[in-house]
């Protein structure tokens, strides 16, 4: 007797997007996109890294450790330098091509998307190590900023930063 097909959809995977959404609504907060682009163009610095960072303090997940902070460093670097990077230089060389502009649309998207995926790496990796239920705890985000970025640089960017995150809901 044949197998009657079940009526019932099968429910796809969890999904576990907190980080990115924590990431899209700071930085669509007045002014803290202009600090991040400051940050990424003027310091070098790798902008998911750093909302991932303040994501983990601020959600309670407490200071990143010494472990933590090198293995994001190196997931930051591996994505920055073999893909999200090289996905911004052919953005930013496609932005002055009029002609090119659907191509430059979809580079943008595929730039952001990579992005994505790196914030998704480093929110498993907060996953797999939780060592405490998160609590909120906005101090640990700002400790966690230098930690993941040159020390005594950013100033300026990282204060608009830092006062868009205590006005979060």
């Amino acid at each position: 007797m044949p197998k009657r097909k079940s009526t019932v959809a099968a429910k796809p995977p969890a999904r576990n997007d907190a980080l990115w959404d924590f990431a899209c609504a700071l930085y669509a907060r007045p002014g803290v996109a202009n600090a991040c682009l400051s940050l990424q163009d003027e310091y070098g610095a790798d902008v998911p890294l750093l909302l991932a960072a303040l994501w983990h303090g601020a959600t309670g997940r407490g200071v990143l450790s010494a472990a933590r902070a090198k293995r994001w460093k190196r997931t930051a670097r591996t994505w920055r330098t073999g893909i999200v990077g090289k996905l911004r230089e052919a953005r930013r060389a496609l932005k002055t091509h009029e002609a090119a502009a659907d191509l430059y649309a979809a580079v943008k998207r595929a730039e952001l998307a990579a992005e994505k995926l790196q914030l998704d790496a480093l929110e498993r990796d907060a996953a797999a190590r939780a060592t405490r239920p998160p609590r909120t705890r906005s101090a640990d985000a700002r400790t966690n900023a230098p930690i993941v970025l040159q020390r005594g640089k950013n100033a300026a960017p990282l204060r608009k930063i830092f006062s868009a995150l205590r006005e979060a809901p």
